[in-house]
């Protein structure tokens, strides 16, 4: 079918010809929700974030259960500086899965970046607590700290990660 040829074509990061075979797709089924939504992530690939956007907001029009396409929508809307429509995502994904980790990642991440930086530290420790082997939430929190200039929190936290996870 055409959703396994353009996820072959996103493995081999192929972004035009998956584009190509999912507008096709849509064209015969338009309320494909992962259509749209794959056809979504190929745009955020090649960084149409506007067309991701649209794509990912039909998806959600067409399945609002999938938590997938907010938080990709969250991504891109993170990628284009548009924070308050992020968190607005993650915030409905949270809703259906608390302790997402993903969204937690994500929020920590724009609260980072509008420099609420307690609340980011709040989102990394929580999903370190839910999943000690998450080594971007360990790499962004000590990015944080090394940022806020606490060094000894820095390299502590560095250890720690090396002790639950020592193959990172």
């Amino acid at each position: 079918s055409y959703l396994t040829l353009s996820s072959l074509f996103f493995i081999q990061e192929k972004y035009p010809e998956m584009i190509n075979v999912l507008e096709k797709g849509i064209t015969v089924e338009e309320a494909n929700a992962t259509a749209h939504y794959l056809l979504a992530k190929a745009k955020k690939s090649i960084e149409e974030h506007q067309e991701a956007v649209e794509h990912l907001t039909r998806a959600i029009t067409l399945q609002e259960d999938l938590i997938e396409p907010f938080l990709m929508r969250a991504e891109v809307y993170m990628d284009m500086g548009q924070y308050t429509d992020g968190l607005a995502d993650i915030e409905k994904v949270l809703q259906l899965q608390t302790e997402e980790e993903h969204a937690l990642l994500i929020r920590g991440r724009i609260n980072e970046l509008t420099e609420k930086n307690e609340e980011a530290e709040k989102d990394y420790l929580q999903v370190i607590e839910l999943n000690p082997f998450h080594d971007q939430a360990f790499i962004n929190l000590a990015q944080l700290y090394n940022k806020q200039e606490k060094y000894p929190d820095a390299i502590k936290l560095c250890d720690e990660g090396i002790d639950f996870n020592p193959n990172s």
